[in-house]
């Protein structure tokens, strides 16, 4: 078991911060940690989650 937690975050821990306080183009380096954070597992997203936030905006 690593020493290290994994977070778990849903849709909204994604789309809230793009939508309000955090867009990508405001805060680059938010999304860039995101991004690395996800890669190095320490964050983990389900494939539902993954599915609706690479979906088209309606």
């Amino acid at each position: 078991m690593p020493d290290t937690p994994i977070y778990l975050i849903d849709s909204n821990s994604l789309i809230t911060p793009k939508a309000t306080y955090y867009p990508m183009d405001l805060a680059p380096s938010f999304w860039a940690s995101m991004s690395e954070k996800i890669q190095d597992g320490s964050i983990a997203i389900l494939d539902l989650v993954k599915k609706e936030i690479l979906q088209p905006s309606e």
